[in-house]
């Protein structure tokens, strides 16, 4: 159940670097990056069983505690590109942004899924990469006592996050296969950034 009264800022897609594709002779990956801003109200008005009748802002709550966490995302780019080429790219775009992805299981693209059939992937490759740690001490982040995995995808359109992570799904892993899915970023770079681990509500 989302929680009523949290909001999200997304702040500014930027460009780290632009180099030469880590599987793709053709194709160069520009690295971007953005800061999510999660804002908690200052009293809860629902809880996990129960709904709030009145609208978050009908309570006029001051803004709580804020967190703020960085997505990472590699994304395609044209031989040559440079990163103010990039930069120009995303400026036309204002709603470009990094959307995440939460699951109990792995969370492959059709790429993946595809590389995993024809052998050339593992599956635990993927687990590896997209489990999520707690940075500090090294463990497994637990949720409602089961592992978590997390992905981070680019976005033309300003796609919200995806939570799977309370909902029953009839195949596992969760595929992104149906879903227009801008990246083709390398399996070792898929990694869940777990800056703010804290964040997973």
């Amino acid at each position: 159940m989302e929680t009523s009264g949290i909001k999200k800022v997304r702040g500014k897609v930027t460009v780290d670097s632009v180099e030469q594709h880590a599987y793709k002779n053709s194709l160069y990956q520009a690295q971007i990056r953005q800061e999510i801003t999660t804002i908690y109200p200052s009293a809860r008005i629902d809880n996990s069983m129960a709904d709030s009748l009145f609208s978050a802002d009908s309570f006029g709550l001051d803004d709580g505690k804020a967190y703020t966490s960085t997505r990472v995302t590699w994304i395609p780019v044209p031989k040559g590109t440079t990163v103010a080429q990039v930069e120009a790219q995303l400026a036309a775009n204002p709603n470009a942004a990094i959307y995440r992805v939460l699951s109990h299981e792995p969370i492959l693209t059709d790429n993946q899924l595809n590389a995993i059939e024809s052998g050339l992937l593992d599956l635990d490759t993927v687990k590896n990469r997209q489990q999520i740690i707690n940075p500090e001490t090294g463990e497994v982040v637990l949720h409602n006592g089961k592992a978590q995995y997390g992905a981070n995808f680019f976005t033309m359109t300003g796609k919200e996050d995806i939570d799977m992570r309370d909902q029953l799904a009839e195949e596992a892993p969760f595929s992104l296969s149906e879903t227009k899915v801008a990246t083709t970023s390398p399996i070792h770079k898929m990694c869940f950034s777990g800056v703010a681990f804290e964040n997973m509500t």
